[in-house]
């Protein structure tokens, strides 16, 4: 029976670290190859299928909560009988969900892809390379619920040692079919293959770790289905706003403004979400743990877990969201080659919705730990009715720029209305929350960032004429290397207390050796 303690959560946030930070930097070094190899348009279009199969996709983000839920409550109990009951009895349901939902998407493509005015040069590729990301879409809504199993049980560092493989399967066969002139069908071929690989790692890996959880197609049962979407259903909804909301965006941007700035959208979240990977890495493991903690009727724990994260995720999040902020066009050249400045500006406008969006996940962790949604679904309510009421009278003032403001306004408001609603429920003031959590780390990102800003014209003065990328990965190391001495002097003397700084001093020296007696 896996046990949460903070070993667990720290050997499973390290390998949520180094398995984002893998993952992203793969797909870092694989997307200036697709714009090389297929264009900005066939990058935008690569985008566009993801995003329609992931409106499929939202049955199966909904009940994976469920399952890690499940599998964290009747491993404490040994009961693998009725969990494997449960689980079976999900995949059978959401996977054929899934068939169903991806053959209407595949019934519905040429109207589709005309109204999001794909080019017609890309349609060919477009077609097969649709049908191979609803064939990997469905194997993950059926098969893959075992990658929850992991979850719950408490091997979070199994399951992203699989996303590392997947990954790293994706990115070498996606990098050979791209040379060999395949376009949108290499990212497709080579999708598929990662989750293929990877799954049938992580049922061989389940057997090992639990043998008394046997998964067989003849424990389906109807009270299983029910146990499932009782909790599952709850999830439902929340899933189909949020990834609604998610994706709805970038259909939006595409219908309005046209593949191209969907392009220059979504590499501005690729950045984003590299800022995210340190408090990613953090949150990650903490909603099986916050569920055992729940099950246990361990308050204060569970009040020590949420406001002790809490500080860790707002200083991680603060600090690697300022420095994109600050670096936004010089990462961006040095990862593309190119300059994008729409994308950059949509980084920057985004950088502090995205800070404040962060700190809800800890909130989050603990309800869906809980089996409690009502707060978490009036919260994407909230988010979805501002950027409905918002985005259209914004594109119309303001183009693309408008949609960004729009996002940014829903991200920010919604957040701080959860942040406020949840802080209460836990009998905590929501200005002591945030004044010990959030201000200070907000005034130690800002001006890390507005220093390392006003420095760039002079660190260009250093820099030899060299070419755009090279020009550009100079100024990030310098600029970078700035911005991290900032940073770390205004933590040390603004976020710690002169008697905390003695106390790290003592614990980060060495011990001085005793003098020995005479």
């Amino acid at each position: 029976m896996a046990q949460v303690s903070a070993k667990s959560l720290k050997r499973n946030s390290l390998f949520v670290a180094i398995a984002q930070m893998w993952r992203m930097g793969s797909r870092f070094l694989l997307t200036p190859l697709i714009i090389g190899k297929i264009g900005i348009e066939g990058y935008g279009t690569w985008v566009l299928l993801f995003s329609v199969c992931s409106y499929v996709g939202m049955f199966n983000t909904s009940v994976s909560a469920a399952y890690g839920k499940f599998t964290a409550e009747y491993d404490g109990k040994n009961d693998y009988k009725g969990l494997a009951e449960i689980i079976t009895s999900g995949m059978v349901v959401i996977g054929g969900l899934g068939a169903l939902g991806v053959s209407i998407v595949w019934l519905a493509r040429e109207p589709l892809l005309r109204i999001f005015d794909v080019p017609a040069a890309l349609i060919p590729s477009a077609y097969p390379s649709l049908a191979i990301i609803s064939c990997a879409l469905v194997m993950r809504m059926s098969a893959g619920s075992v990658f929850q199993i992991l979850t719950g049980l408490q091997r979070t560092d199994l399951l992203y040692k699989l996303v590392i493989g997947a990954s790293t399967i994706e990115f070498v066969i996606g990098l050979a079919l791209l040379s060999k002139g395949w376009g949108l069908l290499a990212l497709a071929s080579a999708h598929l293959i990662g989750e293929f690989c990877s799954t049938v790692t992580a049922w061989w890996l389940c057997r090992r770790i639990c043998p008394e959880l046997r998964l067989s197609p003849f424990d389906v049962s109807i009270a299983g289905v029910k146990k499932i979407m009782s909790l599952g259903g709850r999830f439902q909804l929340l899933s189909f706003l949020s990834t609604g909301i998610a994706r709805g965006i970038k259909l939006l941007i595409t219908f309005f403004c046209g593949i191209s700035s969907l392009a220059m959208f979504d590499l501005a979240e690729k950045l984003l979400r590299l800022g995210k990977l340190s408090s990613g890495a953090l949150i990650t493991p903490l909603m099986p743990a916050f569920a055992r903690l729940h099950a246990g009727n361990d308050e204060k724990k569970k009040r020590e877990l949420y406001l002790y994260g809490s500080k860790l995720v707002a200083l991680t999040a603060a600090v690697s969201l300022g420095g994109l902020a600050a670096l936004a066009d010089q990462l961006i050249v040095m990862w593309t080659g190119k300059e994008y400045p729409l994308a950059a500006w949509t980084i920057r406008m985004l950088a502090g919705g995205q800070f404040v969006w962060i700190l809800t996940a800890l909130g989050t962790s603990s309800l869906r730990g809980k089996g409690t949604l009502r707060m978490e679904m009036t919260y994407s309510i909230i988010r979805a009715t501002i950027l409905a009421v918002a985005i259209y009278p914004a594109y119309l003032y303001a183009q693309y720029a408008g949609i960004v403001l729009a996002v940014f306004v829903s991200r920010l408001a919604g957040s701080l209305w959860f942040l406020m609603t949840y802080s209460r429920q836990e009998g905590a003031g929501f200005l002591d929350y945030c004044r010990s959590i959030m201000f200070r780390t907000v005034l130690i990102g800002v001006a890390a960032t507005y220093t390392t800003t006003a420095l760039l014209p002079a660190v260009y003065q250093w820099i030899p004429i060299w070419s755009e990328r090279w020009r550009a990965g100079f100024v990030v190391a310098l600029a970078g290397g700035l911005y991290a001495g900032v940073t770390v002097a205004l933590i040390w003397f603004g976020n710690f207390s002169s008697p905390e700084r003695q106390y790290l001093m003592c614990r980060i020296l060495p011990k001085q050796a005793k003098p020995r007696p005479a």
